[in-house]
């Protein structure tokens, strides 16, 4: 995740710092409610980053 974050940095200043933020949000979104996310394969969930296209996988 550091090496997408300098990435993004680098595009523009400030947008790696936005990714993590959106990151770490879908990581709350994911432990407040696990469920709320769609099965993407038996009983794995993906939950997808705002803004950024990105998937985290979870179960």
């Amino acid at each position: 995740m550091k090496d997408s974050i300098e990435y993004y940095n680098q595009q523009q200043e400030g947008l790696g710092n936005d990714f993590a933020d959106k990151i770490n949000a879908a990581f709350e979104r994911i432990k407040d409610n696990p469920k709320q996310f769609p099965k993407a394969y038996k009983v794995m969930r993906k939950a997808q980053v705002e803004r950024f296209s990105f998937n985290i996988f979870f179960y």
